[in-house]
């Protein structure tokens, strides 16, 4: 058994704190990556109109009259990935995520030292269930906080609260 699951389970509020701090981050990254992915896009299309049209819209009207560069196949299965990677990157780590880090809340495996990738798969795939359920795997904390939510029954793992350091 994990030492660290004798830490008390993180409630609700700590995990939705957390998540907010991880959405912005994460916006962020894919934002990035959208943006690296249709620059290498347009170049690869050798698609000079649109490339010109960058920065030298002549009404001002940049909406209107810059061109319309269709993302492809590729994309969405791409931002999957950094979203996924995202998590199962810093969750396999340290286990925790920077919201988890500023929330003091930490992602550990019940009968193993650290969770595996398979258990970051499954708690990833469950997690959509969980909120796509109308929250419904979420808001089990508030009925058993110990029985935790579903991908954390489902994948092994738990989020707990770190004690915190005394000065």
């Amino acid at each position: 058994m994990n030492t660290t699951t004798n830490e008390p389970i993180a409630g609700l509020g700590r995990r939705l704190f957390a998540m907010v701090y991880d959405v912005l981050l994460l916006l962020a990254l894919l934002f990035c990556v959208a943006g690296a992915y249709f620059t290498v896009l347009t170049v690869i299309e050798g698609n000079t109109a649109a490339v010109a049209s960058i920065g030298a819209a002549s009404t001002g009207d940049v909406v209107h009259e810059l061109e319309v560069v269709e993302p492809g196949w590729l994309f969405y299965p791409l931002m999957l990935f950094v979203y996924c990677g995202f998590y199962c990157y810093f969750w396999f780590q340290s286990g925790q995520t920077l919201g988890m880090r500023a929330w003091k809340i930490k992602l550990v495996a019940v009968d193993a030292p650290h969770p595996s990738l398979s258990q970051l798969g499954l708690r990833m795939l469950t997690a959509v269930l969980s909120i796509g359920f109308l929250g419904l795997g979420y808001l089990t904390l508030l009925i058993n906080r110990d029985a935790g939510t579903w991908h954390d029954r489902l994948s092994k793992t738990r989020i707990v609260t770190l004690a915190s350091k005394a000065s």
